[in-house]
């Protein structure tokens, strides 16, 4: 691959809003000189914006190097474990000095976003992640713009893998604007969750049914019930939780009945959601005690 071809790959990405082309296009000759200039210590006197004139003076320009200076200095990638970054400024840095590591870091955080929106698609890898959302999108899950701007990111970023010499930092920041795009995209055409309890039903240790109704959701927080109905007569307590990544938390806090089998509240569940089932596993401090599945249950 080359830096002609990652381009043409890069302009027949047609599915992104015009306005993100109409930028890099018209800005494209202006962000590299200026920023190659800056890099190799050049002073910047005088450019020009299509009709626009602004003169920098030489402190200005001073300015605009510290600041960068600054910028690689104290900034870090987006963590991989917490909250989807919709901004990539600190993945800048590391376009600079590894291309290719950012641009597979941006569409990493892009298969987040899916997931979290999409959790069915939480066991599929990065390679088999766009004909998923195709199908998705044939199902009318997924918004087609969506799945084809899928589909093209995950193609750049496999001809991104080729020779380190084929790719330098003005790709790499051309497709960080493309996958910061493309993660704004899938968050906001998160569908609308329905009012009522979620209710779960399984087994524990593959031994004995537990169930867990969230009856309350506030944000990503939510508040609801354990029920284990065997041995009878039924246990219940009370939970209160976190979902965030297509990951539910929980933790029991008291007893609303007590009933044939004893509860330690001493510990957590954690589970991931993969379309209609729930596996996780309950926890003592970190050690993992045992595993469970759930599937979802009807609302009554």
């Amino acid at each position: 691959m080359n830096g002609l071809e990652f381009t043409a790959q890069m302009v027949a990405t047609v599915a992104w809003p015009i306005v993100v082309l109409v930028l890099l296009l018209v800005f494209r000759r202006w962000i590299t000189a200026t920023v190659s200039g800056a890099t190799a210590g050049a002073r910047i006197k005088r450019i020009k914006l299509g009709p626009v004139e602004a003169e920098f003076e030489e402190k200005a320009a001073d300015a605009a190097r510290s600041v960068a200076g600054a910028l690689a200095e104290n900034a870090s990638p987006p963590p991989v474990d917490g909250p989807v970054p919709t901004f990539f400024a600190d993945l800048i840095p590391l376009a600079a000095l590894s291309p290719r590591d950012a641009i597979r870091m941006a569409f990493a955080h892009v298969r987040r976003a899916l997931v979290q929106v999409y959790p069915q698609l939480a066991d599929v890898g990065e390679d088999g992640l766009p004909d998923a959302v195709r199908e998705l999108a044939r199902r009318g899950l997924v918004k087609p713009g969506i799945a084809d701007a899928v589909t093209r990111l995950r193609e750049l970023a496999g001809l991104a893998a080729g020779p380190a010499e084929a790719v330098d930092a003005r790709y790499a920041l051309q497709y960080l604007t493309l996958a910061e795009g493309a993660i704004h995209a899938v968050l906001r055409a998160a569908p609308a969750r329905e009012p009522g309890p979620d209710r779960w039903r399984g087994t524990y240790d593959g031994r004995f049914p537990i169930e867990l109704s969230i009856q309350r959701r506030d944000g990503g927080q939510f508040t609801g019930l354990m029920r284990y109905p065997d041995p009878g007569p039924a246990t219940t307590t009370r939970v209160q939780g976190e979902a965030r990544d297509g990951v539910l938390t929980w933790r029991e806090t008291a007893y609303i009945t007590r009933g044939g089998r004893e509860i330690d509240l001493r510990g957590r569940y954690e589970a991931r959601i993969s379309g209609d089932e729930l596996t996780g596993s309950w926890y003592q401090g970190e050690r993992e005690v045992a595993g469970f599945v759930m599937t979802a249950a009807e609302p009554g």
